[in-house]
């Protein structure tokens, strides 16, 4: 921690008003987050590189596990088949995680709490508009994106209103809770709805000590989950959909169900995985490989990936790759879990990352990564100590 304060005495922090952007550009088109994220994090680099100083240390074991990582699958582009484009494409995404290095040395505790506050309300807002936003307003992936932030800002709410004495404040901050909550209930993706309950499981877990406390914690998410999958209506819907699609769901022919797809997915990028099981394809090799096997409609032959990022780098990388890419994920939990009550808000974006790979291309797509490492940014900047 001393190197790291004399890094943030050196080199200047971002505005308040800059830091506090990055919250409002959450839920904004790509374009905005590209904006917030890599601006922020070229003007920290050119001043870190300016006066040569070194970086602070934001889990130096994950830091070194994830450029490991994006090493080996640059080197991958050797035996890649894919063409130059698509692998340049995708060792550019995998590098986006690395340029959270400069952006959090630049970004002061003070004002990155500041930003999680305004992300919660912001989040509350969206909510309240949700009926408006999904009538054709947003689509695809962003809704998956929307889906993730609104069960992220539920547990953020949850860790502030933590933080206060005062009844009042706590009441309010336990409002904006519900009222996200209530938005992640309205709008149709899943992936909200599996990870707002597995990181409130791992909010109480962190927050408690003894085996006892914390299986109770457990078992209480677990039986408030099953209840409200009972209860509310869009929810259990929701779910029940995508278990009839599963079971209808042939391994031939054509398939238009979004689970269908997925599975065909799954199927398909598993069997890409077993022919190169160390090594992978290389690089930007699913889709060429994908197009040439798969057998069904136009809607199946334009996915771009295979919607789970784990098997992705396990066929792009082989089990090295995968190896690395799972090593740095842990690493970076336990960091956030070492730091106590100040790394809750990282270790819950953690947590979603890690549950959004599963179902998503959660780094390759921009679209996901984007929201999840601005939102890394801040809760890693807001564990800082107070500057002296």
């Amino acid at each position: 921690m001393d190197s790291e304060r004399g890094v943030m005495r050196t080199l200047p922090p971002l505005p308040t008003w800059a830091t506090v952007a990055m919250a409002w550009a959450l839920y904004l088109p790509l374009s905005w987050q590209y904006l917030a994220f890599l601006g922020g994090a070229l003007a920290a680099l050119g001043a870190w590189l300016r006066q040569r100083l070194p970086m602070p240390p934001i889990s130096p074991t994950s830091v070194r596990l994830a450029l490991l990582w994006w090493v080996w699958m640059a080197l991958s582009m050797s035996w890649s088949s894919a063409p130059l484009r698509d692998q340049g494409v995708h060792v550019w995404h995998y590098a986006l995680p690395l340029c959270m290095l400069p952006l959090v040395a630049v970004t002061s505790a003070a004002a990155a709490r500041q930003a999680l506050r305004h992300f919660a309300v912001v989040s509350v807002l969206v909510a309240a508009l949700l009926p408006w936003l999904l009538a054709d307003r947003i689509t695809g992936n962003q809704r998956i994106v929307f889906s993730l932030l609104l069960a992220l800002a539920v547990v953020f709410a949850v860790i502030e209103a933590r933080s206060l004495q005062s009844r009042r404040q706590r009441a309010l901050w336990a409002a904006a809770a519900l009222a996200c909550g209530l938005g992640l209930v309205i709008q149709d993706r899943r992936s909200g709805m599996l990870a707002l309950p597995l990181m409130l499981a791992t909010l109480l877990v962190a927050s408690q000590s003894g085996t006892t406390r914390r299986a109770a914690a457990i078992a209480a998410v677990l039986a408030g989950t099953v209840l409200a999958g009972l209860a509310v209506e869009p929810v259990r819907t929701r779910f029940a959909q995508g278990w009839v699609e599963l079971q209808a769901y042939r391994s031939t022919g054509d398939v238009a169900t979004s689970m269908g797809m997925r599975a065909r997915l799954l199927d398909q990028t598993w069997q890409m995985v077993r022919e190169h099981p160390v090594i992978g394809h290389g690089v930007g090799s699913w889709r060429g490989l994908w197009r040439e096997r798969v057998q069904g409609g136009e809607l199946l032959e334009a996915h771009t990936t295979p919607h789970n990022e784990y098997l992705l780098v396990a066929q792009q990388g082989g089990v090295i790759g995968l190896m690395l890419f799972v090593a740095a994920i842990a690493a970076g939990l336990r960091a956030a879990w070492r730091r106590g009550p100040a790394g809750h808000g990282v270790l819950m974006v953690w947590v979603a990352f890690a549950l959004a790979a599963l179902f998503n291309a959660a780094l390759r797509d921009a679209k996901i990564a984007l929201p999840l490492m601005l939102l890394g940014v801040l809760a890693w900047a807001s564990t800082r100590e107070p500057r002296h």
